[in-house]
């Protein structure tokens, strides 16, 4: 039995691989429960063999406006879960790093300085509760898939259908996370209780103008990408993740053309 925390993106693919192993998982949104109490005492009943946690306060405004909010979802609840005994796999950020200058690859181990908004900041305290208390912890960054995001459109999605010239950071590199690969990772580091740090993010870095350009030519919006700097102080310059611990991912080119071509 797995114990899936949240209900939103990252969560949806997890739990497709689940069904897709034939997996037994109970899924706990904050519909489930009124108190941490209550969600330690539904996570007992399951009985599982870990606890995937998908849930956060990933909104970065709504982080730096309400830091108490941010800290209750991203560092209080993980470490409750950890210290009631549970084993977890907490899903993470490139946003723990504060590189805004600095191009450089990131390993797991790589130490952080100290993240440069109060979302990544309150991730890499949850990150740091989780490790401490014997569980694992899968970076990943930029999302995107199938299952849509409660939050906001998908980034890929909208820069593929608007024919409007977009102006889009330069100077923001990430290294995409198709989730549908990625859930079948973290499902692994589930049920073999896994510890440490993990970064599970497909090959390849770009940044935001460069992928709305390939997303833009494979379906063939002729509309215009302009790249410029943005300088953004809230985001990483470089998010650089190198996976050295699991079978590496495909190349994130190659699964946005995949996604870009499934059924509707």
């Amino acid at each position: 039995m797995i114990v899936v925390l949240g209900s939103g993106q990252a969560s949806q693919h997890v739990q497709d691989e689940l069904k897709d192993r034939d997996e037994k998982f109970v899924v706990l949104g904050r519909s489930h429960y009124g108190s941490v109490e209550e969600l330690l005492e539904l996570i007992r009943d399951a009985e599982p063999v870990s606890v995937i946690n998908c849930a956060a306060q990933r909104d970065i405004a709504l982080c730096d406006k309400d830091p108490h909010a941010a800290a209750e979802a991203n560092v209080l609840l993980p470490e409750a879960v950890s210290n009631a005994g549970f084993h977890q796999i907490y899903l993470s950020t490139d946003y723990v790093y504060d590189l805004n200058s600095e191009n450089r690859l990131l390993h797991e181990d790589e130490p952080t300085k100290g993240a440069l908004s109060v979302y990544g900041d309150s991730k890499w305290q949850g990150e740091r509760k989780v490790l401490g208390l014997g569980g694992g912890v899968a970076r990943i960054s930029s999302p995107f898939g199938p299952r849509k995001s409660p939050l906001k459109a998908s980034f890929i999605d909208f820069v593929g259908s608007s024919m409007n010239n977009l102006e889009l950071p330069c100077d923001q590199h990430f290294k995409p996370t198709y989730m549908p690969d990625a859930a079948k990772v973290i499902v692994d580091l589930a049920l073999e209780k896994a510890t440490g740090v993990y970064h599970v993010t497909n090959e390849g870095t770009t940044d935001w103008a460069l992928l709305a350009k390939f997303v833009r030519e494979q379906v063939g919006n002729k509309a215009k990408v302009v790249a410029v700097r943005r300088k953004d102080q809230t985001r990483p310059e470089w998010g650089n993740l190198v996976n050295t611990k699991t079978p590496k991912l495909r190349h994130w080119a190659e699964a946005v053309v995949d996604y870009l071509r499934r059924p509707s």
